[in-house]
């Protein structure tokens, strides 16, 4: 077999993954907004999310909603590469191929942090472990490497690899922080 096709193999089976676990998420959390397929994507996992609007008021009620402005839908048409939620609980983060995005009090929002390519991404308690590329034109060495971020990709701590390695598939234990990482290619560490 070669590694092109294992490569694609690997990718059909990230996104089938991810797709279950999206499934096995639904399950779990009760009224969440809609997640469902783009039209044709050209990538297993490209989802579309949008949030759900608030029923209206009843007749005669007050309507409390009158300084609030309601949140726009956030459209995710990007490679979802991993998800999980903050220490807390309160947060789902999804890491992709356009940055951050999270899921917090029946609202979806794009983080404000630099749209890096999260391609590994493995949530833990303390924040998250990931690998990737920058946002085109940022400063930042590509690829990434390995890194960990403790303020949701605020800032990155550079842990190994840095300008020399891309790892697609990653794991972190959630409470020990231990990092598991498929190497694709052969870099100054590992075969």
């Amino acid at each position: 077999m070669k590694v092109e096709e294992w490569r694609a193999g690997v990718r059909v089976v990230h996104g089938v993954l991810v797709m279950v676990l999206l499934a096995l998420l639904a399950g779990c959390v009760a009224e969440l907004p809609p997640v469902a397929p783009t039209a044709e994507p050209a990538d297993a996992s490209a989802l579309a999310v949008t949030a759900t609007p608030a029923p209206a008021p009843e007749a005669g009620a007050a309507d409390t909603t009158a300084d609030v402005d309601a949140p726009e839908p956030v459209m995710l048409d990007a490679p979802l590469w991993a998800l999980g939620y903050t220490a807390d609980g309160s947060t789902l983060v999804l890491g992709t191929a356009y940055g951050l995005y999270t899921f917090t009090d029946d609202v979806w929002t794009r983080s404000s942090t630099p749209p890096r390519y999260y391609a590994g991404f493995a949530p833990v308690a303390d924040g998250f472990y990931s690998s990737g590329q920058p946002d085109l034109g940022d400063d930042e060495p590509d690829p990434l490497g390995l890194v960990k971020s403790e303020d949701m990709g605020e800032t990155l701590e550079w842990l190994a690899f840095t300008g020399e390695s891309l790892f697609n598939q990653m794991g972190a234990g959630y409470r020990s922080n231990t990092v598991y990482v498929i190497n694709e290619e052969e870099n100054s560490l590992l075969p």
